[in-house]
């Protein structure tokens, strides 16, 4: 509340847009760590069944994809938080404050 209204609400507004992407970006980041599993355990994909290869997805997505879900989210929802604060912060410099900022 102490920084300016348009510096605060710029700012905001790239974290949204950065944590939205990585949002999106999800099932691409699951995907390249499963084919590094595979990878690096010397795995070879033709020789593994399909519910194998399904139990590994499902762990992956699982484990890091809740917890991925688990950090982003609360990122996106303090952000439209802060922003919406911010927001009134500004109209309220503008009514009651002669547009002077603190």
């Amino acid at each position: 509340m102490l920084a300016n209204t348009n510096v605060s609400t710029t700012a905001n507004g790239i974290i949204a847009a950065f944590a939205t992407i990585l949002s999106f970006c999800k099932g691409y980041i699951l995907d390249i760590l499963l084919n590094w599993y595979l990878q690096s355990t010397n795995t070879n994909i033709n020789s593994i069944s399909i519910q194998e290869l399904y139990k590994i997805n499902y762990d992956i997505d699982n484990t890091l994809g809740k917890t991925y879900d688990n950090i982003i989210f609360p990122i996106i929802v303090i952000n439209g938080i802060s922003t919406c604060i911010a927001i009134i912060h500004s109209y309220w410099i503008k009514k009651y404050n002669n547009g002077n900022e603190i």
